[in-house]
């Protein structure tokens, strides 16, 4: 049974409530680190002004990115367990780098290429308007490039979207195989996806009008309504006792 999106955001507001403590926590720390880092490495660089030292602030900026998606695995188990009923603390974060976090770079790797291909219309229709035809009808081609790739980027990430879920629910599992069941299962599942994400857009908004600092609300309530999501598609049905008003 498919349950709605509102009442997987309540089924995760009450799974919260009293237990934001650990997923501000996972939410907070991964971005101290990738702070500090790239402050260090800028530090240690200085100005950037030859070529060389161009590529390897790229190559440091990929190997943190990297690095986010292996921390990604230890948010994703925190509210797994959450959702779960189950035990999570704050060194679950850390999961990924305990347990093959090859497999999540890897995936992390899959997904950047993936995401490579919708990109090329828009690169193709930039070309043609710099380089071949600069006007209003350029132009049109050029948005209509952009339209292009933002639903080929939507339905690319759409279908590979609960990769990760898999990897960390199945510690063993590879990646080809988490990428195969993120496919055939979002089948039936994509709108419902979409109709999460706009919600959270006007919380999103407020957010970062807060300077940011609801973001430690909106992104601990996001993750666990999309791991409910996860739950619900695999066929776990998510479930609380009380309703929120």
């Amino acid at each position: 049974m498919n349950t709605k999106g509102k009442e997987l955001k309540r089924i995760a507001r009450q799974n919260l409530l009293g237990h934001y403590r650990v997923p501000v926590a996972v939410t907070l720390l991964p971005s101290i680190f990738i702070s500090l880092a790239q402050s260090v490495f800028s530090l240690a660089i200085g100005e950037v002004v030859t070529v060389q030292q161009l590529i390897i602030t790229y190559a440091v900026d990929f190997l943190l990115l990297l690095i986010t998606q292996v921390f990604s695995a230890g948010t994703i188990l925190v509210h797994l367990n959450l959702a779960r009923r189950k035990e999570a603390n704050v060194g679950m974060l850390f999961y990924g780098f305990k347990n093959h976090p090859d497999r999540y770079i890897l995936a992390g790797l899959l997904t950047l290429l993936l995401l490579v291909v919708p990109m090329l219309p828009f690169f193709g229709s930039i070309y043609y308007f710099y380089y071949i035809n600069d006007s209003f009808n350029g132009l049109l081609v050029m948005l209509g490039g952009l339209l292009v790739t933002l639903i080929l980027a939507f339905y690319v990430e759409a279908n590979i979207f609960l990769m990760f879920y898999f990897l960390v629910d199945h510690s063993e599992m590879k990646v080809t195989t988490a990428l195969k069941l993120s496919v055939s299962h979002m089948k039936g599942h994509r709108l419902r996806l979409v109709g999460i994400y706009i919600s959270y857009i006007p919380m999103l908004i407020l957010a970062i009008l807060s300077l940011g600092v609801g973001i430690l609300w909106v992104s601990p309530y996001f993750n666990q309504t999309i791991s409910m999501f996860y739950l619900n598609v695999i066929g776990e049905r998510p479930t609380c006792s009380a309703k929120l008003f």
